[in-house]
């Protein structure tokens, strides 16, 4: 569940870039006016798609948490809310992906290494490192 979290971030992360990538001042060529659009719609699309899927995903691990509650397993209820669990997880990861090919479309080789850049800086500063 922690990677469908972060599919979401970086899908709102995204999006933000696209609001201040006029503003930054960078040597790569800058996105056009349509590429940003194109961006906008296309992460909008997504994380439409996602939030529809994370409903149905909390659902089901709400009928799945249900089928533990019972002293006895009913064993094909829960093997069947494995199996829709693992396929909307699934579904999830391809909406990402989905995306990413996407993306891939509609910026250059040297735009899309700017925003990775853009990603991993603003990962780095909001994510505190993990203690052992």
């Amino acid at each position: 569940m922690r990677s469908v979290s972060f599919l979401s971030f970086i899908l709102v992360f995204l999006s933000t870039v696209c609001l201040s990538w006029g503003h930054a001042e960078s040597p790569v060529p800058q996105m056009t006016d349509e590429q940003i659009g194109k961006v906008r719609v296309l992460v909008r699309t997504t994380q439409a798609q996602q939030a529809s899927l994370k409903d149905l995903l909390a659902e089901e691990q709400a009928k799945l948490s249900q089928c533990y509650t019972s002293f006895e397993l009913d064993d094909e209820k829960i093997e069947k809310s494995h199996a829709s669990i693992t396929e909307l997880e699934h579904k999830l990861l391809l909406t990402h992906l989905h995306m990413q090919r996407e993306l891939r479309k509609i910026v250059s080789p040297e735009i899309f290494q700017q925003l990775v850049k853009r990603v991993k800086t603003f990962l780095d500063k909001s994510i505190p490192p993990v203690i052992k």
